[in-house]
């Protein structure tokens, strides 16, 4: 089996059954999820709205138990082009604030991890010899306009069986998502939705653990030697293992009784211990690190470059906004570009300026700037994330939506602000801020701590269910993939296992018949007011070349 078919699910579970199933499906293509509603926004009002685009078969906004708006809706159209012209006429604004219209997903697409989330990007697997970019171009332009379409080729210029288009708009993903299977030269392929690296998991992006290729989920997945030159990847979720396997079931005992190699230790994934130093850092002690080192403010960190962008070509650009003092486009071990860098301006202000000019394209490429955050605030999984929202934490009785807002409007335009009230009128004592621009809310991230009045509060971005749970899921996955390595690793086997013979998550869970799960059932791990017997520790013992595991009694 090649690479390429071992990432490709079963889907036969995805397909119509039943009359019941494509009734299902037909209405899929009538019904909007709208998002970013106001909360105190009515049906009625909604459905008002609209119904301006034709008529409406059904409408409900989302409440909880106490009947509370939780700030989403589903609108059902009767005909599909209503759909079409909704989504055409974006932005939409209702009671004075913009929506967020897209298309409603099935039920088989929005359990899975990335189903929610909002891109412009799509993954194509399956793909064969005979089909071409431009022809890959031809079949996806009718969902949308394409700004870019790659197969992936490695080193010796041959198909790695996987490409990657890139919409102007997220709305073009979601057609193709709904409109599944896609069949191309009668062969169908696995296309599903790119997620940007920075919406999973934070990873070292500076590449300097001499254990990567061996660690890496996506090599796993691939079975490439090294990382693929997108900056975004394709994850499999976690249904590949079927049950919970017992070495990592955080229920039965914490992190620090978990005995890693050294190896997987300096992973990416792995327990980090500056984070819990940097944790205890206080508010004081951050704000006087950023101002010694007023040069975070001035740079930016660039990503989805294209490979052939060097750093000549990326200051060529950057400096027509003003004077550089740095520009570094980061690259492997073998000399290949990572599609990402950064660049350091000679103020604050033209970063300002960078930022209000986007979209910016360099070597025909559309580009994702972001500012770079300092050290103390990298380590935060959270932080790399782009969002919109922020959570504030730490809210006293004296401070009112109006304090809040006039707070942090100098850091760019506001669409809603919300203080959390409980039923009796009190405050919960945190409230969400919702900016227009993604850039709001990483200068505010900049600017911590703040102080309003007299009080501190704690302000972090806000992240989305979805994304929190795609979070999760890929952490699990990445444990998962760090205990399959650390079997295979230390029951004398060779490195070259990884990139050789593990082709599939199929054969990686199973070597002799055997799960994952099974392989470590001998294992047992005992929870007693935290005292863990018969727990294995990986030690590494050589003797004549071979690894061999031991059990600390």
């Amino acid at each position: 089996m090649d690479s390429t078919a071992a990432i490709v699910p079963n889907s036969s579970n995805e397909s119509l059954e039943s009359p019941q199933d494509e009734k299902l499906s037909l209405e899929q293509f009538r019904k909007l999820f709208i998002g970013g509603l106001i909360h105190t926004i009515t049906d009625e009002k909604l459905k008002e709205y609209c119904s301006k685009y034709g008529e409406i078969i059904e409408c409900v906004i989302m409440r909880d138990r106490e009947g509370r708006s939780r700030g989403f809706a589903f609108v059902s159209f009767k005909d599909r082009a209503t759909v079409e012209n909704f989504m055409k006429d974006r932005p939409h604004i209702i009671d004075g604030k913009k929506i967020e219209p897209k298309r409603a997903m099935p039920r088989n697409e929005a359990s899975k991890a990335e189903g929610q989330l909002t891109v412009r990007k799509i993954f194509i697997g399956g793909i064969k010899e005979d089909l071409t970019e431009d022809k890959l171009k031809s079949y996806f332009q009718k969902f949308g306009n394409i700004v870019e379409c790659n197969i992936m080729k490695d080193k010796e210029d041959k198909l790695r069986g996987f490409g990657f288009i890139t919409f102007d708009d997220y709305d073009g993903v979601d057609r193709c998502i709904l409109e599944k299977p896609h069949i191309i030269n009668e062969k169908e392929l696995d296309v599903r939705k790119a997620i940007p690296r920075e919406q999973i998991s934070r990873v070292n992006i500076s590449n300097t653990n001499q254990n990567s290729e061996f660690y890496s989920p996506t090599n796993l997945i691939y079975n490439q030697p090294t990382a693929s030159p997108s900056s975004y990847t394709y994850f499999q979720p976690t249904n590949y293992f079927y049950k919970p396997m017992p070495l990592m079931n955080t229920n039965d005992f914490s992190p620090a009784t978990l005995s890693y190699p050294s190896e997987l230790s300096k992973n990416a994934y792995s327990l980090s211990a500056p984070l819990t130093y940097q944790n205890k850092l206080s508010n004081e002690e951050k704000s006087r690190i950023r101002l010694t080192n007023d040069e975070q403010y001035r740079k930016l960190f660039i990503g989805g470059l294209s490979l052939k962008t060097t750093d000549e070509t990326l200051k060529d650009y950057a400096i027509k906004f003003g004077e550089i003092t740095d520009c570094l486009v980061m690259k492997d071990q073998k000399g290949q570009s990572k599609c990402f860098g950064f660049v350091t301006f000679i103020n604050s202000e033209i970063v300002d300026e960078f930022m209000k000019q986007r979209p910016h394209i360099v070597d025909g490429r559309q580009i994702d700037p972001k500012r770079a955050m300092p050290r103390e605030e990298a380590n935060n999984d959270d932080v790399h994330l782009t969002v919109k929202k922020i959570f504030i934490g730490g809210i006293r009785d004296g401070l009112d939506e109006d304090t809040l807002r006039k707070h942090f409007e100098k850091y760019g335009n506001i669409n809603d602000c919300l203080l959390m009230h409980d039923k009796n009128g009190k405050t919960r004592g945190f409230a969400f801020i919702e900016f227009d621009d993604y850039d709001s809310v990483d200068k505010v991230i900049l600017a911590r701590p703040h102080t309003i009045g007299k009080y501190h509060v704690d302000v972090k971005k806000a992240i989305p269910k979805d994304q929190r749970q795609f979070q999760h899921q890929q952490q699990q996955y990445a444990l998962q993939m760090q205990a399959a390595t650390a079997y295979y690793y230390y029951n004398s086997l060779p490195y070259h296992i990884l990139n050789n013979q593990i082709r599939s998550p199929y054969n990686l869970m199973t070597q002799n018949g055997a799960f994952i799960d099974d392989i470590f059932s001998h294992i047992q791990i005992s929870n007693n007011n935290n005292n863990h017997s018969n727990s294995f520790h990986y030690t590494p013992t050589r003797n004549n070349g071979q690894q061999t595991l031991h059990s600390s009694q």
